[in-house]
Order: structure tokens, then sequence, then C-alpha cells
């Protein structure tokens, strides 16, 4: 894959995150549907999953 492509595929995740979390915190007194916190977790456990087990492999483990 092209690099640009994966940077663009990473900030629509974290766009799409951040617009999932948003959404939770700005319905207030309201029922909330279940597919906002699903979304809103798939997609900070996907950019930890990359990016934190990346730095993990590379500083602690010193994995080349």
């Amino acid at each position: 894959m092209h690099k640009n492509f994966k940077f663009i595929i990473w900030v629509a995740v974290a766009l799409l995150g951040a617009f999932a979390v948003s959404g939770i915190a700005l319905n207030r007194g309201e029922s909330i549907n279940a597919l906002w916190f699903i979304t809103a977790a798939l997609c900070i456990y996907a950019i930890a999953y990359r990016f934190y087990a990346a730095w993990i492999a590379t500083k602690v483990l010193l994995v080349d």
C-alpha cells in the first residue's frame, strides 16, 4: 500500500472515533444508540493496537 493511503485511512479512523465519542458526549439526557459506543470502542482499539503496539515493539522489546 502507498504510504499516503495508509495515513489517510488512519486519519479517517481517528475522525470517525472522535465523531462517535462526541456523539456520546453531546447526548445529554437522551437515549443513545449502542452503535455509537461500538464505533467509538472499535476506533480507539484499532488506533491503540496499531500505534501503541508498534511503540512497544520498537522501544520496549527492541524488536527490529
